[in-house]
């Protein structure tokens, strides 16, 4: 018989696994359709943060847009808190990353493009994601489809502060982390950007701009080193300045929303699309 979760999900395969939870496949027997079940680890959160978790999931719940993981149920099973999200079989960026070290600059603008999308729909709700990287963006069967995961994670603009399970226990993943949140400063919208643009950055030339050897080494490379350059002819200078903006250490001087951000994108997109088709004439 199948291992069930609250006698309703039955439990298939392993989908994937990180140091904060692990994702696994399963169905919902109550409406028939396939499911991702993402369980937290027993010791990623106190009594306190286990309360915070279900509430930031339910208000997470509420996002409702083509390019975010829909967020369906939330709960505890034998002392384990579990998020149940629709099911994408695709890979993330981060395994077409590792098997193509980069994409094209039309892919990299696809992508991003939906992303910003995802966050504005979020941000317009007051909510910001907190981990935006690759390995939660994620693709669909056909190529195209795109969505933001990790929103039963995000987080309140209100409530936006550092602490997420444990006093002083900053939220987010080093290499994408803009400065100010490691320095411990509140999350904004203006944070997700820097980290879209992190992931811009390694989408187009197959690393992120900045490396340390440890994590102060780092947070000190986001704050004070210089942003390496492309390198690559294809990608109109436009796109670059695009990037370059979200990646400004000082969170006022990025774009003053994801729409903002969007429109740039595209704009330097149509003038990549038009200089490309000038050199093919």
């Amino acid at each position: 018989m199948a291992q069930t979760v609250v006698g309703r999900y039955e439990l298939r395969a392993l989908v994937g696994k990180g140091s904060m939870a692990r994702v696994v496949e399963a169905f919902d027997t109550v409406l028939q359709r396939d499911v991702a079940i993402k369980f937290l680890r027993s010791d990623a959160a106190d009594p306190e943060g286990r309360t915070r978790f279900l509430r930031e999931v339910r208000v997470a719940a509420s996002l409702t847009h083509p390019n975010i993981v829909r967020v369906y149920d939330a709960g505890e099973d034998g002392g384990r808190l579990f998020l149940v999200t629709e099911l994408l079989r695709g890979p993330s960026i981060a395994a077409v990353l590792k098997r193509r070290r980069r994409l094209t600059f039309r892919q990299a603008v696809l992508v991003t493009d939906r992303v910003l999308g995802a966050l504005g729909a979020a941000h317009d709700q007051g909510l910001v994601h907190r981990d935006v990287k690759p390995s939660n963006i994620l693709i669909g069967d056909d190529d195209r489809t795109i969505k933001l995961t990790d929103f039963g994670l995000a987080k309140s603009q209100q409530d936006a502060g550092a602490a997420v399970t444990r006093p002083g226990q900053v939220v987010g993943t080093p290499m994408y982390l803009a400065p100010e949140r490691s320095e411990g400063r509140d999350a904004t919208a203006a944070s997700d950007l820097y980290s879209l643009g992190v992931v811009l950055f390694e989408m187009l030339v197959g690393r992120p701009p900045f490396k340390g050897r440890n994590l102060l080494e780092l947070a000190v490379a986001h704050q004070q080193a210089p942003i390496p350059p492309i390198g690559r002819p294809d990608v109109p200078e436009a796109l670059e300045v695009v990037m370059l903006t979200a990646l400004a250490r000082d969170p006022a001087a990025r774009p003053p929303s994801a729409q903002a951000m969007r429109e740039a994108l595209r704009s330097a997109a149509r003038q990549g699309m038009r200089r490309a088709l000038a050199t093919a004439s």
